[in-house]
């Protein structure tokens, strides 16, 4: 199509039965098989631009699938595309959860990377022949550290809830950082000249709440290394804030009350040889100036304190208080430490009608409340 009311038209009808997002795929066989792309340098972008506009007029966003670097460069100029698979296809058991890199380049243009579907089981079969998923919790982490949508395709009967929801609250609204995983620089050093003792896969993704720095690492497919402070926390890095202390806590996904250890510049922690279903999510949480530690969902979610869960963390003579969204009747598991302990409390809130509540850890007792 060549031109706007094309896309204009198909957009607004698509909106009556309830389209948000338009997902275009096949990209780079729309510009390389067809002589008319192959010939014009204009009218690729005409194409991309026609089709954001109209997209941006009706409210709705775009994803781009199977781009090349010219697509997601046109991105910076389309308010409209807000997303772009950073992953190959999916097939069961395959490799298409490595995005470790693509997605620096995606969050370098501000488009979020998205991996591709999953099965959240290992009980499946049929749709790929007689394969399987064997890795469902890794395709679950990646999927939810790499910012974008989380994207089940369970057939009905099929899926794993509980390991579904360690990426959602009750509502679905998904519980991501702020940004997306991405390889650390000291792991593509190791890359460098396809050397074989690469580190394999190691990545970062921060979460910025109340100008605090918190942290997730994923390390899949890798080999042991010394993680350090400066790799994830140094103030060389633009998105550490400047409130972020220089002490944190840090604890393993899979058993967050028996790996909580500190982690500073003097206090390293030794990643372990991993493969795809030993990997290991790590969580990196500061030290409030008073001592406390907020935990967030450590026990039931991949990010333990997310932007969209968590807001106004403040700290008061005798703990801290922070806000939490979530839906009417969800409840929430939260986690702090106190000064000087090294085990954690934990509190049981219920979301109410109004859906925020005001948690506050003291060492005068814990509680939730509605509010304001």
């Amino acid at each position: 199509p060549l031109q706007f009311e094309f896309w204009d038209d198909l957009f607004k009808e698509a909106k009556k039965w309830g389209l948000r997002v338009y997902e275009q795929d096949w990209l780079h066989n729309e510009i390389e098989r067809m002589n008319s792309t192959l010939e014009s340098a204009t009218l690729g972008s005409q194409w991309l631009r026609q089709m954001a506009d109209a997209a941006y007029v009706n409210g709705l966003t775009i994803q781009y699938c199977m781009s090349w670097s010219r697509h997601m460069l046109q991105s910076v100029e389309l308010q409209a595309v807000t997303q772009a698979r950073a992953s190959g296809d999916y097939h069961p058991g395959n490799e298409q959860w490595k995005l470790g890199i693509t997605s620096m380049f995606s969050h370098a243009v501000a488009v979020t990377p998205t991996k591709d579907n999953f099965w959240s089981t290992s009980k499946e079969q049929g749709r790929y022949g007689s394969d399987s998923e064997p890795y469902p919790r890794l395709q679950a982490a990646v999927s939810t550290l790499s910012s974008g949508p989380v994207a089940p395709s369970d057939a009905i009967g099929y899926s794993d809830v509980d390991l579904i929801m360690r990426s959602a609250a009750k509502d679905g609204t998904l519980l991501r950082p702020s940004r997306p995983a991405m390889m650390l620089d000291s792991v593509v050093k190791s890359h460098a000249n396809n050397r074989k003792d690469n580190l394999g896969e190691i990545w970062a993704a921060h979460t910025d709440v109340s100008g605090l720095s918190f942290v997730s690492v994923i390390a899949a497919n890798s080999q042991k290394h010394n993680l350090t402070f400066d790799e994830i926390l140094g103030r060389s890095h633009h998105f550490v804030t400047s409130e972020s202390p220089d002490v944190y806590m840090a604890f393993e996904s899979a058993a967050p009350s028996q790996t909580l250890r500190e982690f500073s510049t003097e206090k390293h922690l030794a990643l372990p040889d991993t493969d795809k279903k030993s990997f290991v999510v790590w969580s990196f949480l500061p030290v409030l100036s008073n001592g406390w530690v907020l935990l967030g969902e450590a026990n039931t979610k991949w990010v333990p304190v997310s932007p969209a869960r968590f807001s106004r963390i403040a700290t008061t003579p005798f703990g801290f208080s922070v806000r939490a969204d979530g839906s009417p009747g969800e409840k929430l598991q939260i986690l702090a430490i106190p000064p000087g302990k090294s085990e954690a409390d934990v509190l049981e809130c219920v979301v109410g009608e109004t859906r925020k509540i005001e948690i506050v850890f003291s060492s005068k007792g814990h509680k939730c409340s509605v509010a304001a």
